[in-house]
């Protein structure tokens, strides 16, 4: 059985192979080549993710991948990047990864080429570019299967579920932008679509799919990812405060200049004194706030047990999900390693 660390490595070059196999059709136009190497850099240059749990949940199902889901793990990947895009512009982000973000390296490209209004110019290269890849990531999907019946439920679901994503994205630059408090049950909506089940849900539904699985097993496994999802996005939000840069890919207190609505400062807000909660709101959605308001705000998160009740919500929702293992019609041999995904999901972070 190959391991995760060389389903990686196959996926890298799955990616490689797909994009080079539109060449034809990139090259068509003067942006072509280049659109065609920053999508291939950037969709193979984070963890890979969602890809490889598709590819980990074919292989529950059946024992081994078969050739059609690494195409589709690649077509996740490409999906993904062209997400990263949109949304690092609409968080108004300026690096990803450590480096320069899309929008920002075209802007960079723009200045070299001596360029007029290059904000501008990487901004709308980096909404074509993502834009880009979800086309050719759709183009992936829709030769995936010869069976007419399969790919129906292909496309089906891939529909469904990534048009939830920008609905929920919707949703995030509005709640982002509201004056209004907002309450838990909105924010874990949120989750529930913008990230949970495009990150968990989808991937193990499509490498099951693959594998021949019914739509009510594909239910249960979006529950089960969703549970993993959540968990995903609440420590994620968590590094996004309490973590380096160098795991984050972003500067610390990001999300809080960006004034995102996340369950981290709905429960600081909630359980704060009117003194406390009138100085963050100072904070939250200013991007000028300095490194000791962000120090302020991990100092108030620890204080009122804020950070300690999502770490409580992070282990109950773990716990569901691990209660769902024996429901799945995944051989026993491989529930070892659904519980060291749950148990590594504690400590994972998205690139």
């Amino acid at each position: 059985m190959a391991s995760e660390a060389q389903d990686k490595k196959r996926l890298i070059r799955e990616i490689r192979t797909v994009l080079r196999q539109e060449q034809v059709l990139l090259r068509r136009q003067p942006w072509g080549a280049e659109a065609g190497r920053i999508i291939e850099r950037f969709s193979t240059g984070g963890k890979l993710w969602r890809g490889s749990l598709l590819i980990r949940a074919h292989r529950w199902y059946c024992g081994d991948a078969e050739t059609a889901v690494y195409p589709l793990a690649a077509a996740t990947e490409i999906m993904h990047a062209g997400l990263l895009i949109h949304d690092d512009i609409m968080d108004r982000d300026d690096k990803r990864r450590c480096r320069p973000a899309i929008h920002r390296e075209l802007s960079i490209m723009g200045e070299a080429k001596r360029l007029r209004d290059c904000p501008h110019f990487g901004l709308s290269l980096a909404i074509c570019l993502a834009d880009l890849c979800f086309f050719l990531a759709q183009g992936i999907i829709a030769k995936i299967s010869p069976d007419t019946a399969r790919q129906k439920r292909l496309a089906r679901i891939t529909t469904e579920e990534y048009s939830q994503v920008i609905l929920a994205q919707m949703s995030d630059v509005e709640l982002g932008a509201t004056r209004a408090r907002v309450c838990p049950a909105q924010i874990t909506r949120l989750y529930l679509y913008k990230t949970a089940r495009y990150t968990f849900s989808l991937p193990l539904m499509l490498g099951a799919l693959l594998a021949g699985q019914p739509d009510k097993e594909l239910k249960q496994l979006g529950r089960f990812g969703a549970y993993l999802g959540l968990v995903f996005q609440l420590k994620d939000d968590d590094l996004g405060l309490f973590g380096q840069e160098s795991q984050t890919g972003k500067p610390a207190g990001s999300d809080i200049r960006a004034g995102k609505q996340t369950l981290l400062r709905s429960y600081l807000t909630r359980q704060a004194t009117p003194r406390v909660r009138a100085r963050l709101e100072t904070i939250f959605g200013n991007r000028d706030a300095s490194p000791d308001d962000i120090i302020l705000v991990k100092q108030l998160a620890e204080k009122y047990s804020a950070r300690a009740d999502i770490k409580k919500l992070m282990t109950a929702y773990s716990k569901k999900a691990g209660a769902m293992i024996p429901s799945l019609a995944i051989s026993a041999r491989y529930h070892w390693a659904m519980r060291r995904l749950i148990q590594d999901n504690l400590v994972m972070r998205a690139a």
